[in-house]
C-alpha cells in the first residue's frame, strides 16, 4: 500500500494528525509523527553528522531498520511552522530528497554513510494550517488536500475512534464499556477534535476513581474548566 506524499491543510485542532493515525491503524502500518514546529535541524529525520561526539541515526532510519514493513505512515506535523532560517540547520533540507521517490531509494543517514537505505516506500503525510508558509519547491512535491472542520456528527465518530484506541492501547481497557453513550458523544461533539483525546483520558480517570466501567456525562469536562482547578499547597499567614 502506498500513495504520493500528501499535505493536509486546514484550521488548527480539527484532527488532521488523528486522521493520519486512523488511516495507519486501518492499514496495519507502522506510524510515526515528527513535530516539525519544534525541530531545529534535519537530524531527527536524517541523523547527525558522524564527526559529532553524540552522533546518532535519525528516527527514519530506525523506523525502517527495526520495523517489519518498509512502507510506514510518517506524519510531518505542522510543516508550515518549521524554522528554516539557517541553511546549515534547515529541518526541511532532508525532505527535498525523501519526498522524491527516485532519490529516496538511495537515502543516506548522516551518521551512517557507509550504505544507503531505500526510503522510497514511505507514505508521507504532512499537516499545516497555512499553505503559503511552506517553501514552493517543497509544496511541489506534495499533493495538497484542503480539509474543512468536521461536522458535529463527524466529531462523534472521531471521539468513538479515539476512545476505542485508548481502550486497545491500555492494559486496563477491557474494564470499560465497548462504546460511549449517546449523551457522552453529544457532549463531545461540541468540542475541538484536538482536545477530545485528553478529555477522554481524564474522563476515564474520573470513572475509574468512582469505580465505574462506563464514562458518564459528568466525567466530560472542558480543558479550560480543568485548568482552573488549584494544584499544590495553599498557605495562609506568610510574612
Amino acid at each position: 500500500m502506498s500513495w504520493p506524499a500528501v499535505l493536509l491543510v486546514g484550521p488548527a485542532g480539527i484532527g488532521k494528525t488523528e486522521a493520519a493515525r486512523w488511516l495507519a491503524d486501518q492499514l496495519y502500518l507502522p506510524f510515526r509523527v515528527f513535530d516539525m514546529a519544534s525541530t531545529q535541524s534535519s537530524s531527527p529525520l536524517a541523523g547527525s553528522e558522524a564527526f559529532w561526539s553524540n552522533s546518532e541515526p535519525g528516527q527514519l532510519f530506525e523506523l525502517l531498520a527495526y520495523q517489519p514493513l518498509a512502507n510506514p505512515v510518517v506524519v510531518l506535523d505542522e510543516l508550515d511552522k518549521a524554522s528554516n532560517g539557517r541553511p546549515q540547520y534547515d529541518p526541511l533540507a532532508a525532505l527535498y530528497t525523501l519526498l522524491e521517490p527516485r532519490s529516496a531509494r538511495d537515502f543516506i543517514d548522516l551518521s551512517i554513510r557507509d550504505f544507503s537505505i531505500d526510503a522510497s516506500h514511505v507514505n508521507w503525510m504532512a499537516t499545516a494550517n497555512e499553505l503559503e508558509a511552506i517553501p514552493g519547491p517543497l509544496r511541489s512535491r506534495l499533493t495538497v488536500l484542503h480539509i474543512q472542520a468536521p461536522k458535529p456528527e463527524q466529531v462523534r465518530s472521531i471521539a468513538q475512534s479515539i476512545y476505542n484506541r485508548l481502550r486497545d492501547e491500555s492494559s486496563w481497557g477491557t474494564a470499560f464499556a465497548d462504546r460511549l453513550g449517546d449523551d457522552v458523544l453529544s457532549r463531545l461533539q461540541a468540542l475541538p477534535p484536538r482536545s477530545v483525546r485528553l478529555i477522554l483520558q481524564r474522563a476515564l480517570g474520573s470513572a475509574a476513581r468512582d469505580d465505574r466501567g462506563v464514562v458518564q456525562v459528568q466525567d466530560i469536562r472542558p480543558l479550560v474548566e480543568i485548568s482552573h482547578r488549584g494544584v499544590g499547597f495553599v498557605s495562609e499567614g506568610w510574612n
